[in-house]
C-alpha cells in the first residue's frame, strides 16, 4: 500500500510499512545513515512545551529488510513474539503501539534515552527499522502512567509538566526510512509531530472559615462563591458551602488552575450570623506557594434559622480534586 504525503503522525508512518511499494519507486538504500525528529507536538503548543521540557526515548522494535523498492519489518530479538499486522488501520496500529510500549517498558532497553524533542536525533544507535517513541518530562519522577481508553481497555501514557499545563502522551510507533509516494523518494530522515493532550493544572486554594460563636437554633451554613480567571478567560466558577454544628474553624480545598487570578466571596453568611472582616478575598494560583483565604463569622444577635448544602472537596489521588454534596436542614 502506498503511503500519502502528509504530515508524518504514527498513523501516516503506519500505511504499508509492512508491504511492497511499487515497482517504479527507486531502490530503499539500508546503508544509508537514518535520523529521527520528533516534535513534541504543535505550533499552538510549542512555547510551553519548551517550558515542559519534554525528552523521549526511542526502543528499536523491528529491523527493516529491502529487496528492491520492497520494505518489510522483522521483530527484533527482544520482541521475537511480536505479530505485526499485514494492514493496520488505526486501531490496530494503536493497539501496536500499546504492546509495544508494554514490552519495551518491562525490557528497559532504549536505544535512544532522554533525547531532546524538535532536535534532530542521530548517532549509530539508530538504522533502518521500526521504532516505539515515549515522550516524558526530563524531570518526572513516574512519568508512566496506567489508564483506561473511552471504551474501557487498559493503556499506557506518558507525562510531561509544565507550570501551567499537564500533557499527556499515547506510544507512538514510527517507521525509518519513510517514503511519501507522490515523490517517489525514500526520507532517511522523517520527522513526527505528537499530539498530547493538555489540561490546565490545578493546585488546591483552601478557604479557611472560622465560626467565632455558635447558635444552638440549627446548623449554620456558609456559602462562598469561587471564580478563576487565567489570560482574560474563566477558567473555574463554582459555588461550595461548609456548615457547623459548633464554634470553630473549617477548611475547604477547591481544586483550581495554576496560574489563574481567583475571587472568593462569602454570599451567603448564614442565618443569624454576620461576617467579620472581608467578604471577599483574591489570590493568584501559584505553582510553589499556597493559597489561602480566610473568612471569620459571628453571632449577629437575631433568631433566624436556615439551611444549604455542603459540597465536600477530596483528593482522589490523580492530581485533581472532586467534590459530593452533603444535604443540611435547620
Amino acid at each position: 500500500m502506498n503511503m500519502k504525503k502528509r504530515a508524518l503522525t504514527s498513523l501516516a508512518l503506519a500505511a504499508g510499512i509492512l508491504l511492497l511499494f511499487a515497482a517504479t519507486a527507486l531502490a530503499v538504500d539500508l546503508d544509508r545513515t537514518v535520523a529521527v525528529t520528533v516534535n513534541a507536538g504543535g505550533q499552538d503548543f510549542y512555547e510551553d512545551l519548551q517550558n515542559a521540557h519534554v525528552v523521549v526515548d526511542l526502543y528499536k522494535i523491528a529491523d527493516a529488510e529491502a529487496a528492491g523498492d520492497a520494505l518489510t519489518f522483522v521483530p527484533a530479538a527482544p520482541y521475537a513474539n511480536l505479530q505485526l499486522p499485514a494492514n493496520p488501520d488505526s486501531s490496530t496500529w494503536s493497539a501496536l503501539a500499546q504492546t509495544c510500549a508494554q514490552m519495551a517498558l518491562e525490557l528497559d532497553r532504549p536505544v535512544v534515552e532522554g533525547a531532546e524533542t524538535f532536535e534532530t536525533i542521530t548517532g549509530d544507535r539508530l538504522s533502518a527499522g521500526l521504532y516505539l517513541i515515549l515522550a516524558r518530562g526530563a524531570d518526572e519522577e513516574n512519568p508512566v502512567r496506567r489508564t483506561q481508553t473511552p471504551e474501557g481497555e487498559d493503556a499506557i501514557v506518558t507525562t510531561a509538566h509544565s507550570e501551567s499545563y499537564s500533557y499527556t502522551f499515547n506510544p507512538e510507533l514510527i517507521a525509518v526510512p519513510y517514503r511519501a509516494s507522490e515523490l517517489d523518494e525514500w526520507s532517511y530522515a522523517p520527522t513526527i509531530t505528537l499530539k498530547p493532550a493538555r489540561e490546565l493544572r490545578e493546585k488546591p486554594l483552601e478557604i479557611v472559615k472560622r465560626l467565632e460563636n455558635y447558635r444552638p437554633e440549627g446548623p449554620a451554613v456558609f456559602v462562598f462563591s469561587v471564580k478563576a480567571v487565567k489570560d482574560g478567560v474563566t477558567v473555574f466558577d463554582n459555588v461550595v458551602t461548609t456548615s457547623f454544628t459548633e464554634a470553630g474553624e473549617k477548611s475547604l480545598l477547591v481544586g483550581v488552575p495554576i496560574g489563574s487570578e481567583v475571587t472568593v466571596t462569602e454570599v451567603y453568611s448564614g442565618a443569624g450570623y454576620k461576617p467579620v472582616g472581608r467578604t471577599a478575598q483574591h489570590v493568584t494560583i501559584t505553582l510553589d506557594e499556597d493559597a489561602v483565604v480566610t473568612f471569620v463569622n459571628d453571632v449577629d444577635g437575631s433568631t433566624t434559622t436556615g439551611g444549604g448544602i455542603e459540597n465536600h472537596f477530596e483528593y482522589d489521588n490523580a492530581d485533581s480534586w472532586g467534590w459530593t454534596k452533603i444535604e443540611q436542614e435547620g
